[in-house]
C-alpha cells in the first residue's frame, strides 16, 4: 500500500493515495461528485490531478531510491550480490519485452570478465542505466496504450 498524500483544489482538500491504480479522469470525476464542483471546471480539475499526480509519484521514487541506495552507501550490501541481481533482472527484463533470447556468448564473457576484474560503482549505474532504459520504453508504451484506451472510451461516451 502507498501513502496518503493531501490534494487541494479551491479551497477543497481531499487524501489520495500514492501511488494508485485509478485513471485521472476517474478522480476527477468522482471529486466533482463529491465536492459538488460545476462541470466547466472538470478540465482544470483534470490538470491539476494530472500535476499532483506527477509530482507525488516523482516524490514516492525518490524516496524509493534513496532508502534502496543508502545500504549500499553505508557499505551493508555487497555490490557484486547487487550486480548479479541486476544483471539477471536487464536480462529477464530484455528477453521479456523483445522476446530475446538467452544472452549471447560475448555478453555472458564480458559480465564475467567485468566481474573478475574487480567491482566498482561504475558497472553498478551503467547496469542501472540500461535497467532504467528498459523500464522507461515499457512505462512509455504502457502510457501509450492508456491514452488509445482513454480516446476510445471518451469517444463512446
Amino acid at each position: 500500500m502507498g501513502k496518503q498524500v493531501p490534494f487541494t483544489y479551491s479551497n477543497h482538500t481531499i487524501l489520495l493515495e500514492i501511488p494508485n491504480t485509478t485513471s485521472i479522469n476517474e478522480h476527477a470525476y468522482r471529486i466533482l461528485d463529491q465536492w459538488q464542483l460545476p462541470v466547466f471546471v472538470f478540465p482544470k480539475l483534470q490538470e491539476a490531478l494530472r500535476l499532483f499526480f506527477n509530482e507525488q509519484i516523482q516524490i514516492a521514487a525518490d524516496e524509493t531510491t534513496q532508502s534502496a541506495v543508502e545500504p549500499i552507501i553505508n557499505g551493508q550490501v555487497e555490490i557484486q550480490t547487487i550486480l548479479d541481481q541486476w544483471f539477471k533482472l536487464v536480462q529477464e527484463c530484455k528477453t521479456y519485452i523483445h522476446h530475446q533470447e538467452r544472452p549471447s556468448d560475448e555478453q555472458i564473457f564480458s559480465n564475467a570478465f567485468q566481474n573478475v576484474l574487480g567491482t566498482n560503482y561504475e558497472i553498478l549505474l551503467q547496469l542501472e542505466y540500461v535497467y532504467q532504459s528498459e523500464i522507461e520504453d515499457m512505462l512509455k508504451q504502457r502510457d501509450k496504450q492508456l491514452q488509445e484506451l482513454d480516446a476510445k472510451f471518451e469517444q463512446n461516451f
